[in-house]
């Protein structure tokens, strides 16, 4: 409406619908860049159908034309940039409980954390109240409701738990600390009001509810501290609502964790998670790669690695980074062994049963979820390991994979213990 009155004046009716008209108006949304002008096709062709209007096939193609050449070369959606959550963590820490801009949130290193581990929108953290979150001191845990959707009006939502995550680095991000920590703040500057449960838990400096656009200063402010470049080469502002959901997404895919529970944790209904994450997925390669050629120099097994990981588990003084990357390597050399294929080891273990298959799908041209033994076990998915030679014990050779050869692994045991047995009686 308002591009109408723009471009014809009050004195002209934007309905009835004239390609005139749509043209015109799509004039403007090319000028300004809009993305959504199919939403405001729809719309307007609704309110021409309500008022009693035709819709002709010339509007039709009217319509085409329009959608057409606002769209052609737009090129891809604008994506918010991502901040290195350790990093503006740390940054934080010396803002205090401070706003960082007139009318912004208190806490601003909990908004970081939090909304990157639960990755919220700014409209989100403006608007979530105490009563939203559950804080169980006892089992270090804190259940949030988040709504479901931007467009979940009946604000069903749903509800998405962290518990602590800190090894032995309290200074690392842990959200369930996040929270508990912007709680107490909320006490000490507010005192009793902080124990209603409508009080905003981003909050400004008087206890009112955070404007949007405050909590994306806030986040441009953090994104400073870190060296980070608020405007790209194009002239566009690099941070938006949306930076700290793409900072939890690449943050838990460049971990390794699996793009489903990520999913799930956004709450997105489509896979949406893929343009978020992006690369970062890719980020852990050039240490994977290091992690098998060390493997395979030093002769490092799985189980090697595991009783490592084991070690520093124990460890006061373990890094946190140390052990995550172990545990790491341990699932993946388990769920893979060293993927060098059976030239190189030609049977397979089952690390639950202690049995040894053989290999009859082990391709690295193929996913490792349709590797099968000569039995049918489904070993690419379970927990295993290489095997470079058959045990003695004949009941850990699987008799399916391994039918004449456990014949022979039979009698090369019998053999053994009576040639052992004739030396004894010789040596006696």
């Amino acid at each position: 409406m308002a591009f109408h009155a723009e471009w014809f004046g009050p004195g002209v009716e934007v309905l009835p619908l004239t390609p005139e008209k749509m043209f015109a108006v799509g004039c403007m949304f090319r000028a300004g860049g809009y993305r959504a002008i199919d939403n405001y096709l729809a719309r307007i062709k609704d309110a021409h159908l309500a008022e009693g209007h035709e819709w002709s096939g010339i509007l039709s193609r009217a319509s085409r034309r329009t959608r057409r050449s606002v769209t052609r070369g737009i090129g891809p959606p604008r994506q918010s940039a991502a901040l290195d959550l350790a990093a503006a963590a740390d940054a934080c820490t010396s803002i205090g409980g401070r706003a960082v801009c007139v009318g912004g949130p208190v806490g601003v290193r909990s908004l970081i954390v939090c909304g990157s581990f639960w990755m919220m929108r700014e409209l989100e953290l403006s608007c979530a109240r105490l009563k939203h979150l559950t804080i169980d001191e006892q089992a270090k845990a804190v259940d949030w409701c988040l709504p479901a959707s931007k467009t979940d009006v009946l604000a069903l939502g749903k509800v998405r738990r962290w518990e602590c995550v800190c090894m032995t680095s309290t200074s690392a991000p842990c959200p369930y600390h996040a929270a508990l920590d912007q709680r107490s703040l909320l006490h000490k500057l507010f005192g009793h009001r902080a124990d209603f449960s409508d009080l905003p838990v981003f909050p400004t400096a008087g206890g009112g509810f955070t404007e949007k656009r405050h909590v994306v200063q806030s986040i441009e402010y953090v994104a400073g501290l870190v060296g980070e470049p608020l405007i790209d080469s194009q002239g566009v502002r690099r941070f938006g609502g949306h930076s700290l959901r793409v900072t939890g997404a690449r943050s838990l895919a460049g971990m390794g964790i699996d793009l489903m529970l990520i999913q799930l944790m956004a709450r997105w209904s489509s896979n949406v998670v893929l343009r978020y994450v992006a690369e970062a997925p890719l980020q852990r390669m050039s240490d994977t790669y290091r992690g098998k050629i060390a493997a395979q120099v030093l002769g490092t097994s799985v189980g090697e690695l595991r009783s490592q990981l084991l070690a520093l588990q124990d460890s006061a003084a373990a890094d946190s980074r140390t052990v995550q990357y172990l545990h790491d390597e341990v699932a993946l050399l388990s769920a893979a062994g060293s993927k060098a294929g059976p030239s190189v080891a030609p049977y397979i273990r089952n690390l639950s049963s202690g049995v040894v298959h053989r290999p009859l799908v082990w391709s690295l041209d193929i996913q490792s979820v349709h590797w099968r033994a000569r039995c049918g076990w489904a070993f690419g998915s379970g927990l295993m390991e290489p095997a470079h030679a058959l045990p003695e014990d004949a009941a850990l050779i699987c008799g399916c994979c391994f039918k004449p050869e456990k014949l022979a692994a039979l009698a090369h045991v019998r053999s053994s213990d009576s040639e052992s047995s004739a030396a004894s009686s010789h040596s006696a």
